[in-house]
C-alpha cells in the first residue's frame, strides 16, 4: 500500500535513480473500486488500491488521509463498477484538495463520468474515451486538461500477439474489435483540440509490450497522437510545458529557462519534424546530473 510514496522518497533521497514522481497513494472510488463484484473473501484487495467513499464528508476525510499518507495529487475513479462517485462527493474532493494546494486527476471514461468530473472542477480527466462536445466545451472553459491515453491499432496487435505470428483470421478478428475504439479515440482528440481543450501527454501502459519495458512502452502514446492528427510541436508541448502546468510545476520544469531544473534530453533527428524521435533519447539529464549518455 502507498508504494508510490515509498518509491518517490527513495528517489528523492538518492537511494535510487528514477524520475520525478508525483504520487497519488490510493485512488478514491465508489464501492467496489474498479473491481466490480467480488466475493467477501476477495474484497480485501479493494482496500489495497482504493479508499471507498460514502458521501461528501467521507470524501473530504479520504483526501485528508491521502495527504497524510504522502500524496501530492489526488486521483479519483469516476466510473468504477457498479457505482460512480457522485457530483457532491467529487465537489468535496476538489474543494478539500485545492484548499491544500493539491491537484485532482479524474479517471473517467463514459459520458456521465466525464461530465461529473468537469462539473466538479477537477484539474485533469484521464482517458475520456466517451465524452460529449458539451463536456469538452466545459473543460475548455475551466481549463481542465485532457490526458488521452491512446494507442494505435498496430500497438494493440503487438500487445495481443507479441512475437507470435497470428493467422489472417485471428488478426482480422482482433482488428475489427479494436478499430471502433481507435477511431473513437481519434475523433475525441480531434474534437477536443478543435474546441480548445488543453492536452497533456500520458499513458496507461500497465500491459506488456514485446521488447519494451514499461518506461519505453509509455512513450508509444506518441504514435497514437501522430495518428490522431497532433502536430510534432503539439506533442512536444503536451509532454513538456502542458504537463508541467497540469502538475502545478511550471515554475520548476517543462521548459528550458533560468531558475528551473536542468532536465534535458537529446534525441536523434528532428522532433519538430518527426515526434517519434522523442522515443529514442540518447542523452538524459535530470537536475543537472547526467543519467544517460549514449555516444
Amino acid at each position: 500500500m502507498n508504494g508510490d510514496v515509498a518509491l518517490r522518497e527513495a528517489i528523492n533521497r538518492g537511494w535510487l535513480t528514477g524520475p520525478r514522481i508525483i504520487a497519488a497513494t490510493r485512488a478514491l472510488a465508489a464501492p467496489g473500486g474498479q473491481f466490480g463484484h467480488l466475493t467477501p473473501e476477495a474484497q480485501k484487495i479493494i482496500e489495497q488500491e482504493y479508499v471507498i467513499l460514502n458521501g461528501p464528508e467521507s470524501a473530504r476525510q479520504a483526501v485528508r488521509q491521502a495527504l497524510y499518507d504522502g500524496a501530492n495529487c489526488i486521483k479519483v475513479i469516476d466510473n468504477g463498477s457498479p457505482a460512480t462517485v457522485s457530483l457532491n462527493e467529487k465537489k468535496a474532493i476538489v474543494d478539500e484538495a485545492h484548499t491544500a494546494g493539491v491537484k485532482v486527476a479524474a479517471h473517467a471514461i463514459g459520458d456521465k463520468a466525464t461530465r461529473i468530473a468537469a462539473e466538479a472542477g477537477v484539474d485533469s480527466i484521464e482517458h475520456a474515451y466517451v465524452i460529449s462536445d458539451d463536456t469538452l466545451k466545459m473543460m475548455a472553459q475551466k481549463h481542465i486538461f485532457l490526458v488521452p491515453t491512446d494507442g494505435t491499432l498496430q500497438e494493440f496487435m503487438e500487445m495481443i500477439f507479441g512475437h507470435r505470428q497470428p493467422t489472417a483470421e485471428e488478426r482480422k478478428e482482433q482488428e475489427e474489435g479494436f478499430k471502433p475504439y481507435v477511431t473513437g479515440n481519434r475523433d475525441r482528440l480531434q474534437r477536443a483540440r478543435k474546441l480548445g481543450v488543453p492536452i497533456a501527454a500520458g499513458s496507461d501502459m500497465y500491459l506488456t509490450m514485446p521488447d519494451e519495458d514499461r518506461g519505453q512502452a509509455s512513450l508509444d502514446v506518441f504514435d497514437a497522437y501522430i495518428d490522431e492528427g497532433m502536430t510534432p510541436i503539439e506533442i512536444i508541448h503536451a509532454a513538456t510545458s502542458n504537463a508541467a502546468e497540469l502538475l502545478g510545476w511550471q515554475a520548476k520544469i517543462g521548459t528550458l529557462e533560468s531558475g528551473k531544473y536542468a532536465d534535458i534530453i537529446a534525441v536523434p533527428g528532428d522532433p519538430l519534424k518527426d515526434a517519434t524521435a522523442l522515443k529514442h533519447a540518447k542523452f538524459v539529464m535530470k537536475g543537472g546530473v547526467v543519467i544517460k549518455n549514449e555516444k
